[in-house]
């Protein structure tokens, strides 16, 4: 606070010389400032608005087809009047910035689940966006409304060169449990068990320098080590380790390591 701005309020007026009440500047950043405020919701499912909103985004982003919007629309919206569907969004000031899709039931958005389980199906931040937190405030938000729905696990699918999506949903607690192979792309399929708090405990780039974690080359078996890392592109190793009740608990890069990174690429950490 300047030194104008000290006194101002000691006199009870503004920095421009308004006594009492504040003049147009002030009140103008006052509105700036509030409109900015971030804030998190979930969608009504009657405010069609909102939803065509929040459709347009995902779009805007590339997340979702470019299509007709209304027909959409109302079918987003009929899902989430069933229950089946629940739409979490930021926004700073009256800007959207981000969504979060949450699927609670069997056969909403072709998703397979059980009674209780849920399905991720997407965060989208706008790219300035990006870096601030948002997404994980947003997932945070999706996991709240599915522990309330009587959900104990969350699942989400991510392709296997999606690493900045791996890393993300690994370091929120997602372990990856299965290979889904399909005819254009390959899927790995995360599990993220509601019950347990926070996500990575294990320091893994300690445990690469150290010796303790290496990448393993071979057949796996059951005398394999305890934790291995693994090319996140060899599908058939990685069928291998999830085969012999390993799971995939964390993505390691190069750029984890200050000097001299002891690994030229990203590797999946796989532990039993």
């Amino acid at each position: 606070m300047s030194e104008q701005e000290e006194q101002s309020k000691l006199e009870g007026m503004c920095p421009h010389g308004n006594f009492a009440t504040a003049c147009k500047t002030c009140l103008n950043k006052l509105k700036a400032e509030t409109e900015k405020e971030l804030h998190f919701s979930v969608i009504d499912p009657e405010d069609l608005k909102a939803i065509e909103e929040y459709y347009q985004f995902e779009i805007d982003n590339g997340f979702a087809e470019p299509e007709p919007l209304e027909p959409k629309v109302r079918w987003r919206q009929k899902q989430m009047q069933s229950g089946g569907l629940k739409i979490v969004t930021a926004k700073e000031g009256q800007e959207l910035i981000g969504t979060d899709v949450l699927v609670l039931e069997n056969g909403t958005m072709k998703k397979v689940l059980k009674e209780d389980e849920a399905w991720a199906a997407g965060t989208v931040v706008a790219k300035d966006q990006r870096g601030k937190g948002i997404a994980k405030k947003l997932q945070l938000q999706t996991y709240e409304l599915a522990k309330a729905a009587g959900k104990k696990s969350i699942l989400t699918d991510i392709t296997k060169n999606n690493f900045e999506s791996m890393r993300a949903s690994m370091q929120m607690g997602f372990e990856m449990e299965s290979v889904d192979k399909r005819e254009k792309e390959t899927n790995y399929r995360y599990r993220k068990n509601l019950a347990q708090e926070g996500g990575i405990l294990t320091d893994w780039p300690a445990e690469v320098l150290t010796g303790n974690l290496r990448e393993f080359s071979g057949e796996i078996t059951e005398q394999s080590p305890e934790q291995i890392l693994i090319d996140p592109d060899n599908e058939e190793m990685v069928s291998q380790a999830l085969e012999n009740k390993y799971k995939g608990v964390f993505l390691i890069r190069p750029n984890d390591f200050q000097d001299s990174p002891p690994i030229e690429k990203n590797y999946l950490v796989f532990t039993k």
